[in-house]
């Protein structure tokens, strides 16, 4: 026969389990007033989370608002959930006028429709493309978005990291024109290493030597250019400029290959 607690029994217990949770309780809290805990499991309708105290995540905001790039969260649906103070300056509006909006209004209306199908894939995976941001003043600015979803978030948030690419598209256009005007010169202009290994050949350089740019690039300069006599001549100069100071035909006024192929 089983012998059944008696009351006394029974509340003596559910004392004693009382009491050990609340011992447990009040360790937590001390822990969390010590910041002595980073997070809390805690349980939801969907299962157990955790959640991160505002104390561990500091010195992450500290970072992210110190970022020279521009970084976001947001919603599956586009929804801008935080922004750091580069995005906003840069968005030309306050963080607080921001955080709730669609990141798709702060978007030039041709990359709207394209930004649709990066959210689609930034929830599952990082994705990477050029789009145009329109500030509150309506300026565009082409930038980088870099997306991917956010660990632990299961694909319910967005980590985005934007980049202004203008300096880059401004450097390109630059270097676009200075070829340019390489290509369409009558003189011939040559770039090389500083062990003499072509870099570029332009037009002119093939109509002065005979051979096709696919033909001199990767070649050395004194290969093609230079009469073996002279040979030592070229290697001087390239080792006068590599050791930092100008050559003496550079100091006259003209290229060493002007007198080397005459």
């Amino acid at each position: 026969m089983t012998n059944k607690p008696t009351p006394l029994q029974q509340l003596t217990a559910e004392n004693k389990e009382l009491r050990d949770r609340l011992g447990e309780a009040e360790e937590t809290l001390r822990a969390i007033r010590n910041s002595e805990v980073d997070a809390l499991v805690l349980a939801g309708s969907e299962g157990d989370y955790i959640h991160a105290l505002a104390g561990a995540l500091e010195p992450y905001r500290v970072m992210v608002e110190s970022m020279n790039e521009g970084a976001l969260t947001l919603a599956v649906d586009g929804t801008i959930l935080y922004c750091n103070s580069r995005f906003a300056e840069r968005a030309k509006r306050q963080q607080g006028q921001i955080v709730g909006t669609s990141l798709q209004q702060m978007l030039a209306d041709q990359d709207r429709e394209r930004f649709e199908a990066m959210l689609v894939q930034a929830a599952e995976k990082e994705i990477r493309a050029a789009l145009t941001l329109q500030a509150a003043d309506d300026t565009q600015t082409p930038t980088l978005f870099s997306m991917s979803p956010l660990p632990q978030s299961e694909g319910k948030v967005i980590s985005v990291v934007t980049a202004d690419l203008s300096e880059v598209i401004a450097a390109a256009e630059t270097r676009a024109r200075l070829a340019l005007i390489v290509e369409s010169s009558d003189d011939a202009i040559i770039s090389t290493t500083l062990n003499g290994v072509i870099g570029s050949w332009n037009r002119a350089a093939i109509q002065l030597f005979g051979y096709t740019a696919e033909e001199a690039i990767g070649q050395t300069i004194g290969s093609l250019t230079v009469p073996p006599e002279r040979l030592h001549e070229m290697a001087q100069e390239l080792n006068t400029i590599r050791l930092g100071e100008q050559g003496n035909r550079i100091k006259k006024g003209y290229f060493p290959i002007s007198s080397f192929s005459k």
